[in-house]
């Protein structure tokens, strides 16, 4: 979990960030408060937030964000086709900022794989998190996590004559046919509480992760395929952090990584010893927003501002229902509690989360007894908090607070 230090250093970043340029120095006096150990981390982070921050703003619609370069290969020795035994690679799937996924198709077989490849240019300074990608996901096998099968290296020739070998490490993992997460919701027309089923599957592997201390630090909508069945994906772990590889911590060196419209405060502040699984949190919080509301939550005055005012628990009308009204609410507390930055704990990990995502799901579920759902789940928090007034807000805020001591207040 982000320091009370860290957490008060982004919430001064991004309130900068909002100011004009040349007020933004004596802005961050006034918001240090006389502490010169805040003041002194504001500023040496500052001109690197702002850049992120702009980046985020100005990049347009469509663009890749900073680790989807696209499906451009930087050497042409490596564009499909070519062989990596028993494999034909066929096309690329994605380049990242550290490899390069590739289809290949078994040539005896037909089965397909992806197959991840280093980029040349990388070799040196990333093999080490290349390695430790591979490693973890040894780790994870788990239905909702793309399946690793083994690695190996491939050589490629070239230069004069072909004499130079271009030897790289690569690792093959199953090839999942799916669509990423909100294109899958939406083209199969998910009403809200399917996308809450959904999420908490999501919540389900991602949590999966978290009890084997590996954080992702890059969820967003397109690391997350759905196949035919259904079942969610969640691929690409090239930034993840793992406690500890071999007795060494992978570090960073203070510099960030990820996707900056789903990264946390703590993780563009660029300290990944502060990222915990909470981090993931924050990011599956935005993720919630986007699927059930259309798209990411504002920020104003560096908070997020939830907004679930077109969220409804069936489709065939406009205006909000009584029990529409109900889910809003429901679904806005827990959102808020995902994307505490400041003044609070967020969730600890993606179980709780998904745990309460699928009792809101459940409580409004259609195929449920109106008695039994949510003047039940009501009930429910009655029993867990009796002291607690009965508005639904206090009610609500009581379970979270039991839980992990939140309040309503972002």
């Amino acid at each position: 979990m982000a320091t009370d230090f860290h957490i008060r250093v982004g919430e001064i970043l991004e309130r900068a960030f909002q100011q004009p340029t040349a007020a933004r120095e004596a802005f961050i006096a006034r918001a240090a408060r006389g502490s010169g150990t805040v003041l002194g981390e504001v500023k040496s982070l500052l001109s690197h937030y702002a850049a992120v921050r702009r980046f985020e703003l100005e990049r347009p619609k469509g663009m890749p964000c900073v680790r989807s370069l696209g499906k451009n290969v930087d050497d042409d020795l490596w564009q499909p086709p070519f062989s990596i035994a028993p494999f034909r690679v066929t096309e690329v799937l994605g380049c990242g900022g550290m490899g390069v996924v590739y289809r290949g198709v078994h040539s005896k077989t037909r089965a397909e794989v992806a197959i991840k490849v280093i980029r040349r240019r990388l070799l040196l300074n990333e093999f080490r998190r290349f390695k430790q990608e591979e490693e973890l996901l040894r780790r994870l096998r788990h239905p909702g996590i793309v399946w690793f099968m083994y690695s190996g290296q491939v050589v490629i020739r070239r230069g004069p004559g072909r004499s130079v070998e271009d030897r790289r490490p690569y690792f093959v993992m199953e090839y999942v046919a799916g669509m990423p997460l909100t294109k899958y919701a939406n083209d199969n027309k998910l009403d809200t509480l399917q996308r809450l089923a959904l999420l908490a599957r999501i919540c389900e592997a991602v949590q999966f992760a978290h009890l084997r201390g590996v954080v992702h630090c890059d969820l967003k909508p397109d690391n997350i395929l759905v196949d035919q069945s259904g079942q969610p994906r969640i691929l690409d772990f090239g930034i993840a952090t793992l406690g500890q590889i071999r007795g060494e911590p992978v570090i960073d060196g203070g510099r960030f990584v990820g996707t900056p419209a789903y990264a946390s405060p703590e993780q563009v502040s660029a300290r990944r010893s502060v990222l915990s699984p909470a981090t993931d949190v924050y990011s599956l919080g935005l993720i919630a927003h986007e699927l059930l509301a259309g798209r990411l939550p504002r920020r104003e005055a560096g908070r997020m501002a939830v907004d679930l005012s077109n969220v409804r628990t069936s489709a065939g009308h406009d205006a909000p229902s009584h029990r529409d009204l109900e889910l809003q609410h429901a679904l806005r507390v827990l959102l808020i509690a995902a994307l505490r930055g400041a003044g609070g704990r967020r969730y600890e990990n993606a179980g709780e989360f998904g745990a309460d995502l699928i009792a809101v799901q459940r409580a409004f579920s259609e195929s449920s007894d109106r008695k039994n759902t949510l003047l039940g789940w009501l009930a429910g928090l009655r029993r867990e908090a009796p002291s607690a007034p009965t508005s639904h807000d206090q009610l609500l805020c009581a379970l979270l607070r039991t839980r992990i001591g939140l309040g309503l207040r972002m």
